[in-house]
């Protein structure tokens, strides 16, 4: 693709407080190549990086915290990212209510990739383990794909950032390959339907 690829993703975390996201991407930065870095205010910021081998991908990041509005990103982005802090005991709570604001406010065909994450096992709530958050998940009825990590050693956790913005990256082009084969079809079904004369 000569063309630069481009995405924009909305980020909620369910601690806002205690290693936000915001941080989390921001140290991710700071130990990777990216180009053309600049942030607006605290809740967005953009950059250039190097996910695959052909050109960088300009990413968009927007942090949403205040679920009481609605911003146009909600209906742009290429994809949800939910940060869940899985020492917290009300990261159900928190979780539910962004899964509410996704459901309310933005595209639930777009897909959510949620991350569960903890600083060490010890901390780490026993009763959020993979498979009650998988299913919580589940009969919320959204797109997501679930995966959980512990932000220690850092180089580790800095490897599963890059890894997710790779997935969102794929997933937008087979999304995009799919609209594209089904509008082929579309088009070939309504040539057939139709002589193809517009009267106006």
């Amino acid at each position: 693709l000569s063309i630069m690829s481009k995405l924009s993703i909305l980020i909620f975390g369910t601690n806002q407080y205690y290693e936000p996201p915001q941080e989390i991407i921001t140290k991710f930065i700071k130990t990777h190549n990216v180009e053309n870095f600049s942030q607006k205010r605290e809740s967005s910021m953009s950059f250039s990086y190097q996910l695959t081998s052909s050109d960088p991908t300009e990413i968009k990041l927007v942090f949403l915290k205040n679920l009481e509005k609605k911003y146009p990103i909600c209906n742009e982005a290429d994809a949800y990212v939910i940060f869940i802090d899985l020492e917290c005991v009300d990261a159900l709570d928190k979780l539910n209510s962004i899964i509410t604001y996704i459901k309310e406010e933005c595209s639930t065909e777009t897909k959510s990739f949620v991350i569960g994450k903890y600083n060490s096992t010890d901390d780490k709530i026993k009763s959020l383990n993979y498979q009650t958050m998988n299913s919580h998940l589940q009969n919320k009825k959204i797109v997501f794909e679930y995966s959980e990590t512990c932000t220690e050693p850092k180089k580790d956790f800095d490897y599963v950032i890059e890894k997710l913005l790779k997935s969102i990256l794929e997933n937008k082009f087979r999304v995009k390959r799919n609209k594209d084969i089904e509008k082929l079809l579309d088009e070939e079904h309504d040539s057939d339907s139709n002589s193809g004369c517009f009267i106006f």
